[in-house]
């Protein structure tokens, strides 16, 4: 090696390569590890063949919840959309009946409408309550 400059205040001279820079050594590589035994590596194997498993019956169940929930959206739409159109009709024959204050058939006539509506209305409860995995609560069933 040969030694050329100076590499500062108080220090000696850095031995260079034949190539040039500085001749310091490369720090020694651990030595690797030995293998694992068989039994460990077929151990690991199991483990993440599980996790596998896990991490699938994981994104099963998250389908399985995001059908579910779109099923229920789409059934509270539905249920919506039947309420209000029904209590839109009822809305409308009171209005009607304290209006005019019909006589006779003409009364009987919306008393028989607003029935009908407010059966359906009861229908639509009853099958959301049935769809949703609950039975029909006793105040749909009082209010027949």
């Amino acid at each position: 090696m040969v030694m050329h400059g100076h590499d500062g205040p108080g220090r000696p001279l850095a031995p260079t390569r034949p190539g040039g820079g500085p001749g310091r050594k490369r720090p020694s590589r651990r030595p690797r590890p030995k293998s694992k035994s068989n039994n460990e590596i077929e151990r690991l194997r199991a483990r993440v063949a599980w996790l596998e498993g896990q991490l699938a019956e994981r994104e099963q169940e998250a389908m399985a919840r995001q059908a579910r929930d779109e099923a229920s959206r789409t059934s509270t739409s539905r249920l919506n959309h039947e309420l209000r159109n029904r209590l839109g009709a009822i809305s409308n024959a009171v209005y009607y009946l304290k209006l005019v204050r019909p006589t006779g058939a003409q009364v009987n006539e919306y008393l028989d409408l607003l029935e009908r509506e407010v059966a359906t209305v009861r229908r639509a409860i009853a099958d959301y309550q049935v769809g949703d995995g609950r039975r029909p609560t006793p105040l749909a069933d009082a209010a027949g």
